[in-house]
């Protein structure tokens, strides 16, 4: 849905995590958004699953939507 609706992530950080029993590692990357990007996001989530229908309210609360 990020990617739908273009909202490019505040920042990014890359982290080294290891795999293989801890023999190796390989980097994982990941986004943070601020709370509008996040605001923005929720307005236009719309979930199928019963369970994540639920916890909607909640991540709005946490938001300040």
């Amino acid at each position: 849905m990020v990617k739908r609706l273009g909202v490019i992530p505040a920042a990014t950080a890359c982290t080294r995590r290891t795999v293989h029993g801890g023999r190796e590692s390989r980097t994982h990357s990941g986004g943070r958004y601020t709370l509008r990007q996040v605001r923005t996001l929720l307005g236009s989530y719309s979930p199928r699953k019963p369970e994540y229908r639920a916890a909607v309210p909640r991540i709005a609360v946490f938001a300040g939507a």
